[in-house]
């Protein structure tokens, strides 16, 4: 899927589960100047490379491996739920993210380039 983002940046995206054995996903974004990959089950959860920074170069997530798993989100929304915290995200955040994923379908289903505003 190829995605252009408000900042003009443009890449491509592969997403999905690879199951020869055990559990794996990742997302990885690609672009002309590097790429990103999210890997949350693995023990490089997300990684990046561009060609932007000198020396060019792999870089790695460096920070708790607790801020990997879905465990900080789902205790946000709990702390959220019993009104001991803001939400995680706002309803105008979850909405555009459910708009972005149901316009990957239409995309894939479609073959047509979907606009998510």
């Amino acid at each position: 899927m190829s995605l252009r983002f408000d900042n003009g940046s443009f890449g491509t995206m592969t997403s999905g589960y690879y199951l020869d054995h055990g559990y794996h996903s990742h997302i990885k974004i690609w672009g002309s100047h590097g790429w990103l990959q999210l890997e949350p089950h693995s023990g490089e959860p997300l990684q990046w490379y561009s060609t932007k920074e000198m020396p060019a170069q792999i870089r790695k997530y460096d920070g708790p491996a607790d801020d990997t798993s879905y465990t900080p989100l789902v205790q946000a929304c709990v702390r959220a739920s019993i009104e001991a915290a803001s939400p995680p995200l706002t309803s105008g955040q979850s909405l555009h993210a459910l708009k972005t994923v149901f316009a990957c379908y239409r995309a894939a289903e479609t073959g047509q380039s979907q606009r998510v505003e």
